[in-house]
């Protein structure tokens, strides 16, 4: 079994960019600076061809996966599930300590 592992900025950074024309900043941003401390999460579709397993890694196409996922003789073993993409902002005060994003249900 092997893993392969992409650090979560560059998942967020994926995601982002696929959701780019879809997002309106103002309203995102109003929402995230709302928010108390702790998490503030938002969610919307994925595009088609997008899945993941809700956790730790997404599929783009048939051969991009991004994250940490397990293979057996190269074939990803991991339920790739369409869903919508999740995202957690971390806010301590006004600064935001962390951007975490999930496709699919766990």
């Amino acid at each position: 079994m092997i893993t392969r592992c992409l650090s979560a900025g560059a998942l967020g950074a994926a995601l982002i960019v696929l959701a780019a024309p879809t997002l309106h900043a103002q309203s995102l941003a109003d929402r995230v600076s709302s928010g108390n401390d702790g998490a503030v999460q938002f969610s919307f579709s994925a595009r088609p061809g997008v899945c993941g397993n809700g956790r730790s890694f997404v599929s783009i196409g048939s051969n991009t996966y991004i994250g940490s996922y397990s293979m057996n003789d190269g074939v990803v073993r991991e339920s790739c599930n369409t869903g919508p993409v999740r995202v957690v902002v971390n806010r301590a005060g006004s600064v935001i300590t962390s951007v975490e994003t999930f496709v699919g249900t766990v």
